[in-house]
C-alpha cells in the first residue's frame, strides 16, 4: 500500500542515500526512494489520507462505495458486509475501480461462504483462515476465533527471544511464575471485541486480589497454591480456541 504513494520531490532527497558497493575507488552512486515506504513514522497516516482523497475524488460517481472505503478501511484492510453475493459483487467491483484512480490495487478479495462462483472474474481467492484487525476470521464458516499466545520468554530489544507455547506444551510453563510474568500473559491476550471477557475478567480480578498482598513483590516467585491457580488458567486459555463466533 505505502509504495503506490508517490513522494514529493523535497521528501524524496530527504530519502536519499549513496552507495558504491564497498569500492573507496569510485565516487558513490546516489540512489532516492521515490515513493513511501514502510519504517518512516508518518507512512501509514500519509498511506491513509491518500486512501480517503482517492475515495472522496469518486464520490460523486460512487457515493456508497467510496463511504464505505473512508468509513470500513484501516490501513490496507477493507471490511464490509453486504445480504447478498450480487450486491457484494457490486462493491468489489466499484472499490477496484475507485483505488485504481488513486494507483492503489487490491491484493485480493476474501468473501464469506462455501462458493465463490458468482466471484468470477475478481480477484477473489479461496483461503481457510484470514488474520483481521488481529482476530482469525474463518471465510468458510464466516466465523471468528481466538487466537492464544503464550510466551514467557525474556525479550531483547522488545522482541520475545523464544517461540510461542501452544496446547501440547502448556507442561513448558514456567513454575516460578511472578507478578510480572502473569501480568504480561494476561495483558497480550487481544480481544477487541469482547468476546473472551468473562473468561480474561477472572484473571483480572486474581490480579486484583495479588496486588492487595504487599508481601508479594513484582519478581517474587508465586506460591505454589498461586502457582497453581494460574496455570490452570493458562491451561484454560486454549479452550477458548475452541469457541466460533458468528
Amino acid at each position: 500500500m505505502y509504495n503506490s504513494v508517490n513522494l514529493s520531490l523535497l521528501d524524496q532527497h530527504t530519502h536519499r542515500f549513496v552507495w558504491r558497493d564497498m569500492d573507496s575507488s569510485k565516487l558513490p552512486d546516489h540512489y532516492v526512494l521515490q515513493t513511501v515506504t514502510f519504517g518512516d513514522k508518518p507512512s501509514g497516516a500519509i498511506a491513509t489520507i491518500a486512501l480517503q482523497m482517492t475515495a472522496d475524488m469518486c464520490s460523486h460517481t460512487y457515493p456508497d462505495t467510496a463511504k464505505m472505503i473512508n468509513k470500513n478501511s484501516y490501513v490496507d484492510d477493507i471490511l464490509v458486509s453486504k445480504e447478498t453475493m450480487k450486491e457484494a459483487k457490486n462493491v468489489i467491483q466499484n472499490c477496484d475501480n475507485i483505488l485504481r484512480k488513486g494507483g492503489f490495487a487490491i491484493k485480493h478479495w476474501i468473501v464469506s461462504g462455501d462458493s465463490n462462483d458468482d466471484m468470477e472474474g475478481l480477484n477473489v481467492v479461496r483461503t481457510d483462515e484470514e488474520k483481521i484487525l488481529g482476530m482469525i476470521w474463518q471465510p468458510m464458516s464466516d466465523t471468528f476465533t481466538l487466537k492464544i499466545k503464550l510466551n514467557f520468554s525474556p525479550k531483547r530489544k522488545g522482541v520475545r527471544t523464544g517461540f510461542n507455547l501452544n496446547a501440547q506444551q502448556i507442561d513448558d510453563i514456567p513454575q516460578n511464575l511472578t507478578r510480572r510474568m502473569v501480568l504480561s500473559q494476561v495483558s497480550s491476550i487481544y480481544d477487541p471485541l469482547g468476546l473472551v471477557t468473562p473468561y480474561i475478567l477472572s484473571a483480572k480480578l486474581l490480579m486484583r486480589s495479588m496486588c492487595t498482598k504487599s508481601d508479594i513483590g513484582w519478581d517474587t516467585p508465586l506460591d505454589e497454591q498461586l502457582t497453581t491457580t494460574w496455570i490452570e488458567f493458562f491451561k484454560g486459555l486454549f479452550e477458548l480456541e475452541n469457541i466460533k463466533v458468528p
